[in-house]
């Protein structure tokens, strides 16, 4: 599959972000640097969050209480293909399986954004 570009709602109006991750202006197509901001997010101008941006453009508008959450946890990584709204809950549930699976110790399941969960023994 190609790369598609979209807008992302409550941006400007000449901003489009790809679904590979890219940020771009409309009017010349000219592809914005992206540098890592001081937490290791890619940001363009200083102050746009790329995978804020992408989430927004390829997954809606965000819900309330959610935030941008990479699904390998990779803030570099901003395809949207990697990129999904979760609760903060679910999104630290989401860091802690992926760091434990990195790390040779393989769970049964993957973590649930539900409270008071019990992670699965190890196999």
């Amino acid at each position: 599959m190609g790369e598609t570009w979209r807008w992302p709602p409550g941006y400007p109006d000449y901003l489009r972000v790809s679904s590979l991750g890219r940020v771009r202006r409309a009017l010349d197509e000219k592809v914005y640097a992206q540098s890592p901001d001081v937490n290791g997010y890619l940001v363009v101008n200083r102050t746009w969050r790329v995978h804020v941006l992408v989430t927004l453009a390829f997954h809606g508008p965000r819900p309330p209480g959610m935030e941008a959450c990479h699904d390998n946890d990779i803030r570099t990584d901003n395809r949207a293909s990697n990129l999904r709204w979760a609760t903060p809950d679910a999104n630290r549930d989401d860091r802690a399986y992926n760091i434990a699976r990195r790390a040779g110790r393989y769970l049964t399941t993957k973590p649930l954004d539900i409270d008071g969960f019990t992670w699965p023994e190890a196999t």
